[in-house]
């Protein structure tokens, strides 16, 4: 009985830690950072951070993220060369005021757009976002809207979207929580199975 649940114990922990790395193993794009801190007057700079997780290739974005008005104004964006090797050759910002609307097409070959963001770690900033704070308060930065997505040969996918947020001023601004990661969480399982164990051994003596 006591072999059968330290089995159990053990293989709940493998998959839970399994279960963690499929989560985190999607690709991702990101408001980085998460939470941006600021005074009225200041300028922030908010990067759009791609995520490959090792697999996947990205050679299209069009995103839509939504901010307040009137806690902060966007001024602009700047592309960078992950997506596209020539820099910002098939872009462009259709954004107004509370609506960021961003779009890139990779003019690379596949072979090329590959090359690039292999030498990149699949994990770069897709864009720079500037704002400026105008009054104290929080701006949540969410996608919103239909958000596309192609990889190097133009076939759809979908990655995870996190969003973010700009607080201005003294305001009560959300901390980040970090997420366990893998290692953590099976770390934890392996601790409930000694806690367990120890339990269960007070329980026979007594």
């Amino acid at each position: 009985m006591k072999t059968a649940n330290v089995f159990r114990s053990v293989v709940g922990a493998i998959l839970l830690s399994a279960s963690a790395a499929v989560v985190n193993a999607m690709p991702m794009v990101s408001v980085d950072p998460e939470t941006s801190f600021g005074s009225v007057g200041d300028t922030l700079f908010v990067d759009l951070l791609w995520d490959g997780d090792g697999s996947q290739y990205i050679g299209d974005w069009d995103i839509d993220l939504t901010y307040d008005p009137t806690v902060v104004s966007y001024s602009g964006s700047e592309f960078h060369f992950g997506v596209d090797s020539f820099g910002c050759f098939i872009c462009g910002d259709d954004s107004v005021p509370g609506l960021i609307d961003l779009y890139e097409v990779s003019f690379d070959f596949p072979a090329d757009l590959i090359a690039n963001q292999d030498s990149l770690g699949k994990t770069f900033k897709l864009a720079t976002l500037k704002f400026t704070g105008i009054a104290d308060g929080i701006s949540p930065l969410l996608f919103s809207g239909l958000q596309t997505f192609g990889d190097e040969n133009g076939d759809p996918f979908t990655p995870v979207l996190a969003n973010g947020r700009i607080c201005i001023g003294n305001v009560d601004c959300p901390v980040d929580v970090p997420e366990p990661t893998t290692l953590s969480i099976f770390l934890i399982g392996l601790a409930g199975l000694a806690l367990r164990r120890k339990r269960g051994s007070g329980l026979n003596v007594a």
